[in-house]
């Protein structure tokens, strides 16, 4: 049985912040881990790479 969270939510390219505010960036990476789960690696205004599991994140308006 596969298992519905197996995907990737967010494209290379997208706008997204953290669910609680305030750290907007753009999806550079993307994976599933081992485990199945979202991983991302996000770039910010500053150039600062992040890397955010994708349950945290969610996608801002264009």
């Amino acid at each position: 049985m596969e298992n519905s969270d197996n995907c990737l939510t967010f494209e290379v390219g997208q706008m997204v912040d953290h669910v609680s505010g305030g750290m907007p960036a753009v999806v550079i990476a993307r994976q599933l881990t081992t485990l199945g789960r979202q991983h991302y690696e996000l770039r910010d205004a500053s150039g600062r790479r992040r890397h955010f599991l994708g349950n945290v994140l969610v996608a801002l308006d264009s």
